[in-house]
């Protein structure tokens, strides 16, 4: 006769495969949402030092990078009143400064 403590002997490594599955894949889900969260708080960050080096260069009149590091500086703000918040066009066009905002090519004229 089958006894349920054998039953339950041969399932077990299969209770124990599934529940590794299953933290592993919380574990994958939870790596994923937090990759899309620090996206968005270095995206956030990036447009407050992007304004703020606007400013700076309005009030100098030199190209100011928004951070030390930056091979770029805002030439235009935009405003698009859909959108609600002004866009900053950037020196360059590089796949780098495109994802920071809208690039401005060097060899064109500059906006206004």
């Amino acid at each position: 006769m089958f006894s349920s403590e054998t039953y339950y002997e041969t399932r077990r490594p299969f209770v124990t495969w599934r529940k590794a599955l299953i933290l592993l894949l919380i574990a994958a889900a939870a790596w994923q949402f937090g990759q899309g969260m620090w996206i968005q708080a270095k995206a956030s960050v990036a447009q407050l030092l992007i304004s703020r080096a606007w400013q700076e260069t309005l009030r100098t009149e030199q190209p100011i990078p928004p951070w030390p590091w930056a091979d770029t500086w805002p030439v235009a703000k935009l405003s698009i009143p859909a959108h609600g918040k002004p866009l900053y066009g950037l020196a360059g066009s590089s796949p780098a400064i495109i994802a920071f905002g809208p690039g401005h090519l060097v060899q064109s004229a500059f906006p206004g």
